[in-house]
């Protein structure tokens, strides 16, 4: 294979390197579920106002046109005879003035105490109140501060995905077209062995040609040889017979007649048979 094809399918993501991108993406989502969490708890609740203190009965001021509720008061007896003259002489005039007087400060002492304890009730709830908003503006500061850190790991725990995906990918490609690459590779070498055995085939066949042609000759050689052998067989058994033209023939050759044998062949004609 050509060095070119070999770096192609070099490996650019190694075992090391995903379970690195694996660690990343295990840690950006514990940091993603942790700033959900957060966010979930720092979730402000509805705000609901108390309601405000009754305020003071404005009935409190009718009692004012009212008649007085007893006469002037008179001296007692020890006092002087000229006061009781002027009690009897002033009563039908000053004792309802000083009568409405008194009822009129005892109502206005009261609706001066109500307002006060409505006023100070107010005080009270506005300063609750006040600390009810300051406790939801502080928890919805909070709330806002966790969305934004949640907000904040939404971008790593996609990228820490995307990062692993990516890998994963590139070494699936890289493993692929190494096997592609190794398959392509052993088929040549199988190809080249096909081709070689082919050749080593023909080469046999060439050779197994050859020694038919070299049986053929060598059968050819036989008979010819078997011819002459009968040939000098019968001249031998025969000397005044003239020898006749021999005829190619493809008969086997039988076993001679033991009266063949019975004087030996010249010398020349038995090396011709065993040429």
């Amino acid at each position: 294979m050509p060095v070119t094809e070999r770096t192609m399918f070099e490996r650019t993501v190694s075992p090391a390197d995903l379970a690195r991108l694996a660690r990343q993406r295990e840690d950006a989502e514990r940091e993603y579920n942790d700033a959900l969490t957060r966010l979930d708890r720092a979730l402000p609740r509805s705000f609901q106002a108390q309601p405000e203190p009754a305020a003071p009965d404005a009935g409190a001021l009718a009692g004012l046109d009212a008649p007085a509720a007893a006469p002037w008061r008179a001296p007692g007896p020890e006092a002087p005879p000229w006061r009781h003259w002027l009690h009897r002489l002033l009563e039908p005039v000053v004792g309802p003035a000083f009568d409405r007087q008194q009822c009129l400060n005892r109502a206005l002492i009261e609706h001066l105490t109500q307002r006060t304890a409505a006023a100070e009730g107010r005080r009270r709830h506005a300063e609750k109140t006040t600390a009810r908003i300051g406790t939801h503006l502080a928890a919805t500061l909070t709330f806002q501060s966790r969305l934004v850190q949640y907000v904040q790991r939404i971008t790593p725990f996609v990228d820490t995905k995307d990062r692993e995906v990516a890998g994963l990918m590139r070494r699936i490609n890289e493993d692929s077209g190494a096997a592609i690459a190794g398959l392509i590779a052993g088929l040549e070498e199988l190809a080249a062995g096909q081709r070689g055995l082919h050749e080593a085939v023909q080469v046999l066949q060439g050779k197994q040609h050859g020694v038919r042609e070299s049986l053929q000759i060598l059968q050819g050689a036989q008979r010819v040889a078997a011819r002459e052998v009968r040939r000098l067989r019968g001249g031998l058994a025969d000397p005044d017979a003239v020898a006749a033209p021999s005829t190619p023939t493809d008969e086997p050759v039988g076993p001679p007649p033991p009266a063949a044998f019975a004087s030996p062949p010249p010398a020349d004609a038995v090396a011709y048979a065993v040429f």
